[in-house]
């Protein structure tokens, strides 16, 4: 099916202007120029950038695919077809491009975006468990990148008895032809009656540092140190959506999503030193430490929201339409992106190089920095039904 246009140019005309006068207010001190909407369908619940900034990926649900797109024109480059529906995308710095995580799964897929055609490298990290050929695989309920390049996998056991969790490290051969284990942890018994079986949320510290991994409606979340070990258990917000961990471990970004409530928490304290509301329905977070921001998706209300990281002062509100899922920023900072599941659309931000200096708790602008971007103009959004 060709792409065609989704909406009159009468109607993304007063959707520029109503935008422009809503986001004039912000434009100076957030950084955030060129916003782009790109309509996709197939409820997008998952996205990622590559490290450059020039690809989203996004993750389609309910088209049980991964779909390409041009970060800046929103053009379409390439679609996977994955056995599954893809829910999360876990970055990969060493890889260039993210893993994919399914929902309810015992396989994971990292995706090549760079190629003529979008290919997908899948295996199941817990095959090895698999003791006989009734036994089915560990779930897969989360993933992040650790020290080394390593993709370290959370596997969880749902019998009758107590859940299980362990943590396996993999790293990739040449090519990428097959994921070899490289250690695991013992198995964790978790209480029953609490622990979600889907995706959970998890976070590392760049370069081997502890990996953190929440325990939905535990109000906890569990720290395993380099060698995969269980170090420690810090208390989180009652009910967790994500999380975000700051480049020097120190602290933990939590989103509550009943509460609609961002926690900042020192770690490994647990330390609550700071909370503020974002938002019915807050749903994940992303950050930007470069600039000293942090974003969260608000579903209910439909809107990015901008924090400082410090004292998680405003900086600017975003919006989306209701139905925001997943928020990302690439590895450069150049770019913002969040899904919309509801709408089946992506919308997509530059980030202006700016510094951002702190002046009684607010962001503003460094007088040394380039000068202040220009208000949005919609001339750079557009939508269109993708097939």
């Amino acid at each position: 099916m060709s792409t065609s246009p989704r909406s009159s140019l009468g109607f993304s005309a007063a959707l520029a202007t109503a935008l422009t006068l809503a986001l004039t207010w912000w434009a100076d001190s957030s950084g955030i120029r060129d916003g782009a909407r790109h309509g996709l369908g197939g409820a997008p619940v998952g996205v990622a950038v590559t490290p450059d900034g020039g690809r989203v990926l996004v993750a389609a649900a309910d088209d049980d695919a991964v779909w390409v797109l041009d970060a800046v024109t929103g053009r379409r480059l390439g679609r996977q077809a994955l056995d599954g529906a893809p829910l999360r995308f876990v970055p990969m710095r060493s890889l260039g491009r993210p893993v994919v995580l399914f929902d309810a799964s015992t396989a994971v897929c990292a995706v090549h975006p760079f190629r003529e055609r979008t290919l997908a490298t899948c295996f199941e990290p817990g095959e090895a468990d698999v003791t006989d050929s009734h036994a089915a695989a560990p779930r897969v309920i989360g993933a992040v990148e650790g020290g080394d390049g390593a993709l370290v996998v959370a596997l969880a056991r749902f019998t009758r008895r107590d859940p299980t969790i362990r943590l396996r490290r993999f790293v990739p051969e040449p090519g990428e032809r097959r994921w070899l284990q490289r250690g695991d942890s013992p198995w964790v018994p978790i209480p029953r009656g609490l622990a979600d079986e889907g995706l959970w949320p998890m976070a590392a510290v760049a370069d081997g540092g502890p990996i953190y991994l929440v325990v939905p409606g535990q109000g906890r979340m569990l720290a395993f140190d380099s060698q995969l070990a269980l170090a420690a258990e810090v208390p989180v917000s009652p009910s967790p959506r994500d999380l975000a961990i700051s480049p020097d471990g120190e602290q933990a970004f939590v989103v509550d999503g009943p509460l609609g409530e961002l926690w900042k928490i020192a770690l490994p304290s647990g330390q609550v030193r700071a909370r503020v509301k974002v938002g019915p329905g807050a749903q994940s977070v992303a950050l930007d430490a470069r600039r000293g921001a942090v974003w969260v998706a608000a579903r209910s209300s439909g809107e990015l929201v901008g924090l400082t990281t410090d004292t998680l002062a405003p900086l600017a509100r975003l919006p989306v339409q209701s139905g925001t899922g997943a928020v990302a920023v690439d590895a450069q900072r150049r770019r913002l992106v969040a899904s919309n599941f509801r709408h089946g659309t992506v919308a997509s931000w530059a980030l202006a190089e700016l510094d951002w200096l702190r002046d009684g708790g607010e962001a503003v602008a460094s007088p040394a920095a380039s000068a202040p971007p220009a208000p949005w103009t919609g001339r750079a959004q557009w939508l269109a039904e993708g097939a």
